[in-house]
């Protein structure tokens, strides 16, 4: 068996991952494999969320919107599948780097630990020593170890973001335009659109997830190190 897809949770643990992907198998982790669904239900509650004050209003019917939304319906999965395309691409990029230079990973798992943010040993993630030992062999980060600290690299930037100024600045308002299918903005209208309850949330996941899917999951933690500059700050430069 080359490849290993989980359409459920658990089909395998991630001790087990890692060995069969360092065999030569091509696994990524139940979590990846299963996040177009996760974010295909976010979609349609931002979208509800969307479209809830022209409801109100009395300027969309109930049964008009309830048709729009599955009118949207392909629209939406191709933003998801572009979303899982994306991710999925900056992971096999990381896997390249990890190869080239893994200290870089090495040093973001110490900057996440030293945060709070990771337990290497509960996550299955390589020890020092061991990267160490596949620095010296020529080895990188396995692929599923890679799609857990992708997960960790976001999910730390998110918050970082969410707690700056750069989801309110105009610089990143494309990436709420780009969320939305452009006919829901149109019968929403843009009022609403900036308006949304989750707009920073909506700013913030789109923005971290296309820097760190082009970028890489080690490339805001190297360049705060190497420049003394906040994320915040790298991640304007950036954009």
């Amino acid at each position: 068996c080359d490849v290993i897809g989980e359409g459920g949770n658990l089909g395998l643990t991630q001790r087990a991952r890692i060995e069969y992907a360092r065999l030569g198998g091509r696994i990524n982790t139940d979590a990846l494999d299963n996040s177009g669904g996760v974010d295909m239900s976010d979609h349609e509650v931002n979208l509800k969320i969307l479209l809830m004050p022209a409801v109100k209003s009395g300027s969309l019917e109930q049964e008009k919107r309830n048709d729009l939304l599955e009118e949207l319906t392909e629209e939406v999965a191709e933003l998801v599948l572009a979303n899982n395309r994306s991710q999925s691409l900056g992971i096999s990029l990381d896997e390249r780097r990890s190869k080239e230079s893994i200290d870089e990973f090495r040093d973001l798992m110490l900057s996440l630990e030293k945060a709070g943010e990771l337990d290497r040993a509960a996550e299955e993630l390589p020890s020092t020593d061991v990267i160490i030992e596949r620095r010296d062999r020529g080895q990188g980060m396995a692929r599923p170890e890679l799609c857990v600290l992708f997960a960790y690299a976001k999910l730390s930037l998110k918050a970082q973001l969410l707690s700056s100024s750069l989801p309110d600045d105009p610089v990143t308002e494309g990436y709420l335009l780009g969320y939305f299918p452009p006919k829901a903005i149109k019968v929403a209208g843009k009022d609403n659109l900036f308006q949304h309850r989750l707009r920073r949330e909506i700013v913030t996941a789109e923005l971290t997830n296309d820097l760190v899917d082009l970028m890489g999951s080690a490339f805001v933690s190297r360049m705060v190190r190497d420049t003394g500059c906040s994320s915040e700050d790298v991640i304007r430069s950036w954009l």
